[in-house]
């Protein structure tokens, strides 16, 4: 799908659709509270100003989400065990639990500690991920594969966790944190093939998509793979995770609407 070629009609269609799927992500050590509800407010404005719709969530730190919650008109999704997922199971858990409790999140993208796994295939994540999951319940719960560090691994290895990741319960699978890479059409391609036989399941493509174009390339994987069409997918089966992408969205935006 080439931009440029599109009808201004169908790309604010695209826009429009994009901005359902994206868990706008605020994961920058160096934002306070002050900061994240500065930006949430002056990216409502924008979106309200041409015509957009709210994204599906934002995507925080623990510590920021029970303030957030009570200000922002959208999910409120938090990570736990970035980047690593190196804290103990224990300290996860009291985080979901207290954050559930207190109302703070509807969803939760999670960390598993992967090193387990791949240096002997413990299944040591696989329990973390049921665990959690007891403690979500109806919320989504979205486990970071970190595909791009363990795709280029161990692909075989990787499928395998994938597989054993829905099983444990997770709603999606997401492809990584963006800390050691990108999301690559191969990665994506995995995941999505894989989630063809999990219809109840989703994906969730994070890391290095700062771009409409980026997101529409990784999209398309999906499409393809599952053989349906971009409006086929919802927040309920695929989510877009980018702390960059409202902004390409928004200055599209607005140049559709600047006079020719």
């Amino acid at each position: 799908m080439n931009w440029e070629q599109l009808t201004a009609s169908k790309k604010r269609e695209i826009l429009t659709h994009l901005v359902t799927l994206l868990d706008h992500t605020l994961l920058n050590f160096r934002l306070g509270i002050n900061s994240i509800l500065s930006e949430l407010k002056n990216i409502f404005t924008e979106l309200e100003k041409y015509n957009l719709p709210l994204p599906a969530s934002v995507c925080v730190h623990p510590c920021m989400a029970q303030s957030i919650s009570k200000i922002v008109p959208v999910p409120v999704c938090s990570v736990i065990g970035f980047p690593e997922g190196m804290d103990t199971i224990d300290a996860k858990l009291a985080q979901i639990s207290y954050l559930a409790r207190m109302g703070a999140i509807q969803e939760v993208d999670f960390v598993p500690a992967w090193a387990f796994f791949y240096e002997n295939q413990s299944p040591y994540p696989f329990n973390e991920i049921k665990l959690a999951k007891n403690i979500t319940d109806s919320m989504p719960l979205k486990v970071i594969m970190e595909t791009s560090i363990w795709y280029e691994h161990n692909p075989h290895l990787l499928q395998k966790a994938c597989i054993n990741t829905l099983h444990a319960g997770a709603n999606f699978l997401k492809t990584c944190t963006g800390r050691y890479g990108s999301a690559t059409p191969e990665a994506v391609r995995l995941l999505a093939t894989i989630l063809a036989k999990h219809k109840k399941h989703g994906i969730k493509i994070s890391g290095g998509i700062s771009t409409v174009e980026k997101a529409l390339q990784l999209l398309n994987v999906i499409t393809t793979t599952w053989n349906c069409k971009l409006e086929d997918l919802t927040p309920h089966n695929c989510r877009i995770g980018s702390s960059k992408l409202i902004y390409d969205i928004l200055q599209k935006a607005k140049y559709l609407n600047e006079p020719n």
